[in-house]
């Protein structure tokens, strides 16, 4: 029956984050999904970043979190990098918990009453001897009372349900640094529909619900029980807060975008805005360059002007040795 299914709906969403029938322990219903690259398994040194906009790596509800994503990251053999840089993938790490979906349901309700006995009566029994006069006994018979169900009630019953989220993305560094392209190692996903809005005690479960999935491939969604008392999600709560190396004041330029050499890798300088190896001719100048009007310079563009770089200074250029003027001869006419 239609009521039937909805109730069933309501436990259903109801066991989702405080326990399920009969249990008097939280745990939850998650959904898995991992997908990966065929060579997903060759990265394991990573960097850990925001995956959502406005959320800043040094914020404290991110430090919290990530620092259980570390635990479970390490346990699977992954290694922190000591910069973005030397990393082989950059993971995204996202969350989030929706807006409060409250659905209202009718629920029907046996109404229990007595069905039958709980009565008194009267019996009169007459008796007779072979040829002796007939007596009459009187008594009562009471029967006890028996209850079943005489009708049924209906009832309104509200219930509201928070859609939580954890995802981690892993992307391939060396490919955006060389090319500019996000190419995608592996993600994995974990979500769960409870009435807990509380997204703090829900974390460590979805974290602990993705540890086996990390850089792998599920194949499909697949669901399971997770009690919040579990071992494995008290491995994830006991994770301590892990510091991540600070980021570089400077991000190292590999293509055009340069303003001066710290910004290039090693053996590279900055050239007509561009990094370049420091054995190659530099670029012409082009407007807007800014060059140093003193000591430093490594090849004459770098110098304002006429100056000229000599032994690593902009020097004015050596004024040129004057022309002897011909001598004029008397029948010298202009032409």
């Amino acid at each position: 029956m239609p009521h039937v299914r909805t109730v069933l709906l309501a436990a259903l969403l109801t066991v989702g984050c405080h326990g399920r029938l009969g249990s008097g322990t939280p745990d939850y219903l998650v959904q898995v999904d991992a997908l990966r690259a065929p060579d997903a398994t060759k990265y394991t040194t990573y960097y850990l970043f925001p995956g959502m906009k406005g959320v800043e790596p040094g914020s404290l509800q991110f430090l919290e979190y990530s620092a259980y994503v570390h635990r479970v990251l390490q346990s699977r053999g992954f290694k922190l990098a000591d910069s973005p840089a030397s990393a082989q993938v950059a993971i995204f790490l996202s969350y989030g918990i929706g807006e409060p979906q409250v659905t209202y349901h009718s629920v029907s309700y046996p109404i229990y009453g007595m069905v039958s006995g709980g009565q008194t009566s009267t019996v009169n029994v007459s008796t007779s001897g072979y040829g002796a006069a007939s007596t009459t006994t009187t008594g009562t018979i009471s029967t006890g009372p028996e209850y079943g169900v005489v009708g049924t009630g209906t009832r309104t019953e509200t219930s509201v349900a928070y859609h939580r989220y954890l995802q981690l993305s892993a992307v391939d560094v060396k490919s955006y640094l060389a090319r500019q392209e996000i190419r995608e190692v592996w993600r994995t996903t974990v979500r769960s529909t409870g009435s807990s809005g509380d997204l703090r005690r829900v974390m460590p479960v979805l974290v602990a619900a993705a540890r086996n999935a990390v850089a792998t491939s599920t194949g499909r969604a697949t669901e399971f029980w997770l009690r919040e008392d579990d071992e494995r999600v008290e491995f994830v709560r006991k994770a301590p807060l892990i510091e991540p190396p600070p980021l570089p004041a400077r991000t190292v330029q590999t293509r055009s975008g340069c303003s001066e050499d710290a910004q290039c890798g090693a053996d590279r300088i900055c050239a007509g805005g561009e990094c370049r190896p420091a054995d190659l001719t530099p670029p012409a100048s082009t407007p807007g360059d800014t060059h140093p009007s003193t000591g430093g310079c490594q090849y004459d563009a770098q110098c304002k002007g006429d100056r000229i770089c000599v032994d690593g200074e902009c020097a004015a250029p050596a004024a040129p040795m004057p022309t002897p003027n011909k001598p004029s001869s008397p029948d010298a006419s202009p032409r």
